[in-house]
C-alpha cells in the first residue's frame, strides 16, 4: 500500500464522491456497490490503457493522449451538466 494516500484508490474514490456530491450514508446498498464497481472498473481500464498502449508511445505522443483523454472527460461532464438543466 502506498504511503501517500493520493495513490490509494479508496482515497481517490472518496474524493470522487465528494466531487459529485454523493454521500454513501444516503445511498442504497446496491447503488453504493454498483458505483464503486464502475469507479474501479474505469480505473482498471485506464491502467491497462496506460500500461499497454500509452507506455509504448513517445513522451510527446503520450502527453497528447493524456490531454485528449482529459478533454474528453471534461466534455462528457459539461454535456451531463447541460442535460440536467
Amino acid at each position: 500500500m502506498p504511503k501517500n494516500p493520493k495513490f490509494n484508490l479508496d482515497y481517490q474514490y472518496a474524493l470522487y464522491l465528494k466531487r459529485i456530491k454523493l454521500d454513501e450514508a444516503t445511498m442504497h446498498e446496491e447503488q453504493k456497490r454498483q458505483l464503486k464497481q464502475a469507479f474501479y472498473g474505469a480505473c482498471g481500464q485506464l491502467l491497462v490503457l496506460f500500461r499497454d498502449d500509452v507506455a509504448a508511445l513517445s513522451e510527446r505522443e503520450a502527453v497528447g493522449i493524456l490531454e485528449s483523454l482529459h478533454k474528453q472527460t471534461v466534455a462528457f461532464w459539461e454535456n451531463e451538466l447541460r442535460n440536467l438543466k
